[in-house]
């Protein structure tokens, strides 16, 4: 019989505050579900939303004693999971310690290298390959080469294999396994427009758009059926008792059409539910927002990135002003809350556009906005680019292991030097919230003081800069 397989997400420990919230791991929860699909026992342990210390789960380990454990990390908590993997290892070197997300995706090769406690890479989406993984390893004598989208170290070399294709089917994947973790420790970033219980879902995989700076798989996006995200929806409801939902697609409104029909299930259902999504300027339109007003949605947090358009041709987003400008209206007529995205720093920035930038954030008054400065993270374009041009080293994604980045200046501009450009988020941050207007209506926005306090604090955790 299979041994139970642990599926591990590290500690975020200092990387980030308490008012940022704690989002349920759904990368893992995912695996579990398609792993006991198949009849594989399997365990969760979120070592920050279950308060695990590394003694703790050293002790934790002990007990189960299993054959194969999974981490995930993306680049950021990559030493966290090296953290883990050195602790399993030293207590049962014969422990395979199988690693997974965006740091195993983007820098198979580079991570095996660096660190000689993990043993296999999940490259890509990891419900078959998992599975493959744990069937094989059980084997005696387990043929590593035949498992698609791995890469391993095998007698001291390492060998990437074949990629493995995308899941085409996002139906026949089974809903995430809430029910090994503790639910109830979850919680959203702030409370302004979340009431517990509180749910993330993900109702798509990949983004068919191409910006420079985003790691995530693009030019293909595959969508779940509307029944299908209406049936994981039923079981938050009646199982969880959820009263609201953070829907984390990159573009929850890529296929209006789809989202209508979502809205009018969830309409017909009756559910009492509030929701936030994500969304590009260009893909609502007043009809889609009226719709999805009435299912319940009350905030959506749109990718402006800049307000230049010379800067947002360079991240090659593929919208206008006068797009951004159209949807904030549109969203704002309908009554629906509106928070917009920034980012600074992306080479060919200048003080004159990130001054643009500002001003077009204060012009829109979005009820929320988020400055950040530009990471060029592993697998992006921007970061493939600035390699090739030696403006970063080979060893660049070591300093995001260390940091969540979003404040950490990386590449000289040239007329700014990474000292300077790192003093603009903060004066952002300021001269948006800091207005008078602005501050009066937060002030008269119907939130309770609990709720305005709890932004606040989520708000002042963003301006966190090291």
């Amino acid at each position: 019989m299979t041994k139970e397989v642990i599926l591990i997400y590290p500690s975020y420990g200092d990387l980030v505050t308490p008012a940022e919230g704690i989002l349920e791991p759904l990368c893992l929860t995912y695996l579990a579900g398609y792993l006991k699909k198949h009849e594989v026992p399997v365990s969760i342990l979120d070592l920050t939303a279950d308060n695990i210390s590394l003694d703790k789960l050293a002790q934790i380990i002990k007990e189960k004693n299993p054959r194969i454990i999974g981490i995930h990390a993306n680049v950021p908590l990559a030493l966290k999971a090296a953290q883990v993997a050195k602790i399993a290892k030293e207590i049962n070197e014969e422990i395979k310690i199988i690693l997974g997300g965006h740091q195993a995706t983007s820098l198979p090769k580079e991570t095996l290298e660096t660190f000689s406690c993990f043993d296999i890479m999940v490259i890509g989406e990891g419900e078959e390959t998992l599975l493959e993984l744990v069937k094989e390893l059980e084997k005696g004598t387990p043929d590593l080469k035949k498992i698609k989208g791995i890469a391993y170290r095998e007698s001291d070399k390492i060998t990437i294999n074949p990629k493995r294709d995308l899941i085409k089917e996002l139906d026949s994947i089974p809903f995430p396994s809430r029910e090994l973790i503790n639910f109830s420790r979850y919680r959203p970033p702030t409370k302004a427009y979340y009431s517990k219980p509180f749910a993330a879902m993900i109702t798509s995989r990949g983004c068919p758009f191409y910006c420079t700076f985003c790691a995530y798989a693009k030019g293909v996006c595959r969508l779940r059926s509307p029944e299908n995200v209406i049936g994981e929806i039923k079981e938050l409801v009646r199982k969880y008792k959820v009263k609201s939902i953070l829907f984390y697609d990159d573009t929850l409104t890529f296929d209006k059409e789809r989202l209508i029909k979502i809205c009018d299930l969830i309409i017909k259902n009756n559910f009492d539910l509030k929701w936030t999504c994500y969304s590009r300027v260009n893909a609502v339109s007043p009809s889609l927002l009226e719709k999805m007003k009435s299912a319940g949605c009350e905030l959506i947090s749109y990718g402006v990135e800049s307000g230049s358009q010379r800067m947002l041709n360079i991240m090659k987003k593929g919208i206008t002003l006068e797009q951004i400008e159209k949807a904030i209206t549109m969203t704002k007529k309908t009554g629906i809350k509106t928070s917009a995205s920034y980012v600074l720093g992306i080479p060919g920035e200048t003080k004159e556009s990130i001054s643009q930038t500002i001003a077009f954030a204060k012009k829109l008054n979005t009820t929320f906005a988020h400055f950040n400065m530009i990471t060029p993270w592993p697998g992006t374009e921007l970061y493939n680019r600035l390699l090739k041009e030696n403006q970063i080293s080979e060893n660049e994604w070591k300093k995001y292991a260390q940091k969540l980045g979003m404040h950490i200046p990386t590449v000289d501009l040239g007329e700014m030097t990474t000292d300077e450009l790192k003093k603009f988020p903060i004066q952002a941050y300021r001269k948006f919230y800091l207005r008078p207007e602005k501050i009066w209506e937060l002030a008269v926005s119907g939130l309770s003081f609990y709720k305005i306090k709890s932004y606040l604090l989520a708000f002042k955790a963003l301006l966190r800069l090291r």
